[in-house]
């Protein structure tokens, strides 16, 4: 029976949290990072209490392993969890993939390679994930798709379906640049608003949404957003050709954002990727009970944050 609440739930964080402390000084010491990692990996397996780091809200939360197992109650035993694009994340029951950090404040969040986390370069040529077809249960992949060239996240995707097994679920975070650009948009048909927020508007919008902007002149970006009505397609098909603004992944700045991403897209794309359907939610609602436990799962920038599944 599918839950009536299924698209408004806000999670299970009542049911689970022990206590949250907020403190920027502390989530961002290292030691404290390793000793997260260390209650995951050995706390929570005996049934005591896992622990995460939200590092976009300064807070270390506690929660309950027991009540967190549960939530993976209906899944078998030889069960496979991937996170692709993990950054700071560290779960018991989750295998991390991520791109090795480009600067040592990165790589103290990211933890050790073939320990903590698993390299893997999405944007390689032939892409193949390192699992057999059918195989995994679960992916999560947040703040990561909007980092690879749009080709290579379609090959990424169609990968992540390859290896799901039937009815698996694929959950993406992703930012909603479309939103920026609506904002801008009511920001400049207002008469009475200064034409520096205006500008500010537009030029945030479109940094945020293709990071190599920031190269070109602004009043020329302002104008052509402007002349095209704040379109944030337009601004990835004509007006990057025209200003000769990169959408290739950089190895040296991996952090960049090169592709845009949005509900209507990924629903048209989903048969395509070799899934049954998209479905788009808020953080905290899913199709599935692990991605409900909001301490862990969907903590990057989630005010300004876009979460859909794909369903084999």
């Amino acid at each position: 029976m599918i839950d009536k609440n299924l698209f408004l739930n806000q999670g299970k964080n009542s049911d689970i949290i022990f206590f949250k402390i907020k403190s920027k000084f502390l989530v961002n010491l290292p030691i404290v990072q390793k000793f997260v990692r260390f209650i995951n990996k050995y706390l929570y397996k005996i049934n005591f209490f896992g622990a995460a780091i939200n590092r976009y809200e300064n807070t270390l939360s506690i929660f309950s392993a027991k009540k967190d197992k549960s939530l993976y109650a209906k899944f078998k035993k030889q069960k496979i969890f991937c996170n692709f694009g993990s950054g700071g994340f560290y779960h018991n029951f989750w295998i991390n993939f991520d791109f090795p950090a480009a600067t040592e404040k990165y790589k103290s969040i990211q933890g050790k390679k073939y320990k903590d986390f698993r390299p893997i370069d999405l944007c390689e040529a032939n892409l193949n994930l390192p699992f057999q077809n059918e195989t995994v249960d679960l992916i999560y992949c947040s703040h990561t798709i909007e980092h690879l060239e749009e080709q290579k996240a379609i090959t990424f995707l169609k990968e992540c379906s390859r290896i799901l097994k039937t009815a698996g679920v694929i959950r993406l975070a992703f930012p909603s640049l479309e939103n920026n650009f609506y904002f801008s948009k009511i920001i400049n048909e207002q008469q009475n608003i200064p034409e520096e927020i205006k500008k500010n508007s537009i030029i945030t919008s479109s940094i945020e949404a293709l990071t190599s902007s920031e190269n070109v002149q602004e009043n020329d970006l302002i104008n052509e957003i402007r002349k095209n009505n704040y379109d944030i397609n337009d601004l990835y098909k004509n007006i990057s050709q025209k200003f000769k603004i990169s959408k290739k992944f950089d190895y040296k700045n991996p952090g960049r954002h090169i592709s845009f991403w949005s509900h209507e897209k990924l629903s048209k794309l989903s048969n395509s990727l070799g899934f049954k359907f998209y479905l788009p939610f808020y953080k905290g609602s899913s199709l599935t009970e692990p991605f409900k436990n909001t301490e862990v799962f969907d903590t990057t920038e989630s005010q300004w944050s876009l979460y859909g599944e794909l369903i084999k």
